[in-house]
């Protein structure tokens, strides 16, 4: 019984269409009860019930109907709702089937979806057969063998928009007509050239007359005052030359065409005006006859229409925004392998893709609880953590590994935006999951191969460097100081070397999860001035200022902590070569040790904050300049500090430079997160 409440959770709730559909006897349809339906299909149910956007569903032989409380609207009163829930088309709109079936037919052959804006098609609603037009897409559904068995509609009723756009072009129409109607009345009443041309200056538009060989004879003072001609430029086919040059050609053949036979013009074009700009304007023109019913040329009125085509091309353009993004982000998924869900934490259901079912091991499951059973129990506080996490920023973000039913592991990355309520409880999550078990086998193996050459390379080193002492000290000996000088350079270089052999092991203990931390008892100041000391002596060209700060002792392991603050010192040194004062300061929080350095080098960009703390990430000086070293000092330091339960940042110094702090607790245990 529970087995088929959890087969049924995609019916729950989705308002009065959702009642309406669980309760439907689908026992006599073609598809069956929903006990039987294909997973494909109960997804889109369930998605398009739980939608507010109008949405409907095509399924099967019978293209049985389903729709949801959106779509209810657009289905009018004493019309067919609920008649049409569990029809088949046919039955349901054989009105519109005419129309839409051949639509269908094209989708469901494995043609491309099909889109179209203000297309009529009629239905009976609200006690009649109304003039509805719709915008809508018919995307096909696959089932579980990938054949096409539906069709998914998104649809929205633009009947109101369409009669009202054809309402203000009758209107338009019906002005213009009217203009031209006073415009010919006013010049059969008054003969007087003269006063017809004061009587048009006062009309709010542009009005223009041609005798019958199409030559303009007359363009009213509006003309001239937004196009800065002159009449010696505009009359004849002089007002041609304001028009966009784009634009030129068609409206002058539209224009001699209407004029040789005596019809109706009507042109929309751009049209310079002073200043040099372009505005859009529709130029119409109706045929002019003599009191003989002899055709004496065109009468006509140029309209600025300007806003409205700038606002229509702005929703084209945003209209096509929108479907190229959507494009690129259906690439980025396909590409990168992603799988994508979406949770309900109400109700506990979750809509995933076909993509994150197979990260789940093929589980056919709605319910959010099967998938998290899944987890790997020592990943649940990393999980929880940024569920938490989540609560407040809305962003989560944690690696977890699934285990298959084959026993085999995988490692998965889960990134997702998660909607809270006014109480910050979680309301619905969305997300992606991409199985990244290839990277972190990579990842593995560089380890080893590190670990592996870091232990061969040290004993060879450690010989040259003994030989190189060797060899200095008999050198001084027979006052061969330049060969001993050549064994002290190399053995300098033989410490460089030992520390980046050193730096490589302490990255594959800290990333298999090894690196020990020995606890004893110390002066965190006296550390300091040792550390300050050893790098005084072997820095001439900065000044190193220390301020201690904390009187007392502390918990915690002194080498590592040593090995952390040497580090940025360094880095200190490294990033400031322009500059000849470091600042060392050593501070008590009450129950932590606050240590600080600062510099006036090259400083940290903000976007950079986070990533110097990366493994192998170096910054780079002006025009791409690098310096020396592995990008392994703050990586290290930093898996130290959060290994001790402390925290490691950088922040811009006052002026220039850099400030890097970290904070430990004075009694230090192992129980930070393991590196």
């Amino acid at each position: 019984m529970n087995t088929e409440r959890n087969t049924l959770n995609f019916l729950t709730d989705g308002g009065e269409l959702g009642e309406l559909t669980r309760n439907y006897d689908w026992q006599g349809t073609p598809i069956g009860v929903p006990a039987e339906w294909p997973q494909s299909l109960r997804t889109a149910v369930g998605i398009m019930l739980h939608s507010r956007f109008a949405m409907f569903i095509f399924w099967g032989p019978e293209l049985t109907c389903f729709y949801n409380d959106a779509y209810r609207v657009f289905l009018g009163e004493q019309g067919k709702h609920p008649f049409v829930l569990g029809k088949p088309g046919e039955v349901a709109f054989p009105e519109a089937w005419p129309i839409i079936k051949p639509l269908i037919d094209g989708v469901l052959a494995g043609g491309p979806s099909y889109y179209t804006e203000d297309q009529l098609v009629p239905i009976y609603r609200n006690g009649r057969l109304e003039e509805v037009y719709w915008t809508f897409c018919l995307d096909p559904m696959y089932d579980e063998t990938g054949n096409i068995n539906g069709i998914f509609a998104t649809a929205s009723d633009t009947t109101e928009k369409v009669l009202r756009e054809r309402e203000l072009n009758e209107n338009q129409l019906i002005h213009e007509e009217r203009i031209n109607e006073e415009v010919n009345y006013r010049l059969e009443i008054e003969k007087s050239a003269a006063y017809f041309r004061e009587l048009t200056d006062t009309v709010p538009t542009i009005i223009w007359i041609t005798n019958e060989h199409g030559y303009c004879t007359y363009l009213n003072k509006h003309w001239y005052d937004l196009t800065g001609q002159t009449t010696e430029e505009a009359e004849g086919f002089g007002w041609l030359d304001a028009i966009h040059p784009d634009d030129f050609t068609n409206t002058g053949v539209l224009f001699n065409e209407a004029n040789s036979k005596q019809t109706s013009f009507r042109s929309v074009y751009r049209l310079r005006v002073k200043g040099g700009n372009y505005r859009w304007v529709i130029d119409s023109g109706s045929p002019k006859t003599g009191m003989d019913g002899r055709y004496e040329g065109m009468i006509g009125t140029v309209g600025d229409i300007h806003e409205q085509v700038m606002a229509q091309e702005e929703q084209k353009q945003f209209a096509q925004e929108i479907q190229t993004s959507a494009e690129r982000l259906n690439l980025a998924i396909a590409a990168g392998e992603l799988g994508l869900f979406e949770i309900n934490t109400k109700t506990g259901i979750i809509y995933p893709s076909d993509r994150f079912r197979e990260i789940f091991d093929g589980l056919a499951s709605d319910r959010a609880s099967d998938y998290v059973a899944m987890l790997h129990q020592l990943d649940a506080a990393a999980r929880l953590q940024s569920h938490e996490l989540g609560r407040q920023t809305g962003a989560i973000d944690y690696t977890t590994r699934v285990t298959w039913r084959n026993g085999k592991v995988h490692w998965v990355r889960i990134k997702g935006i998660m909607t809270v309520d006014a109480n910050k409880e979680p309301l619905r999550i969305r997300g992606i999951a991409q199985d990244i078990t290839d990277l972190k086998e990579l990842e593995a193996h560089k380890d080893s191969f590190l670990g592996i050459a870091s232990h061969e390379l040290k004993t060879p080193v450690t010989s040259i460097k003994a030989y190189a002492q060797v060899m200095e000290q008999q050198f001084r000996k027979t006052g061969e100081l330049i060969y001993a000088q050549m064994m002290e350079r190399i053995d300098k270089q033989v410490n460089r070397l030992n520390y980046l052999i050193s730096d490589l092991l302490d990255v594959t203990k800290m990333n298999s999860g090894n690196l020990e931390l020995n606890f004893t008892e110390f002066n965190p100041d006296e550390l300091a001035r040792e550390v300050v000391d050893d790098m005084q002596r072997i820095s001439s060209m900065h000044t190193i200022i220390l301020r201690t700060g904390f009187d007392s002792s502390i918990v915690s392991d002194r080498e590592r902590l040593s090995q952390v603050l040497t580090n940025l010192i360094n880095n200190a040194i490294k990033y400031s070569p322009g500059e000849n004062r470091i600042w060392v300061y050593t501070q008590d929080l009450g129950g932590s040790l606050h240590v600080s350095v600062i510099d006036h080098g090259i400083g940290v960009r903000e976007d950079q904050r986070e990533q110097v703390f990366e493994q192998f990430f170096r910054v780079k000086g002006d025009r791409g300049h690098n310096y020396p070293g592995l990008g392994l000092g703050l990586y290290i330091s930093a898996g130290i500090i959060k290994r001790m339960g402390g925290r490691i940042w950088v922040e811009p110094g006052k002026e220039k430079g850099s400030l890097f702090c970290f904070t430990v607790p004075v009694n230090s245990t192992a129980s930070g997160n393991p590196v």
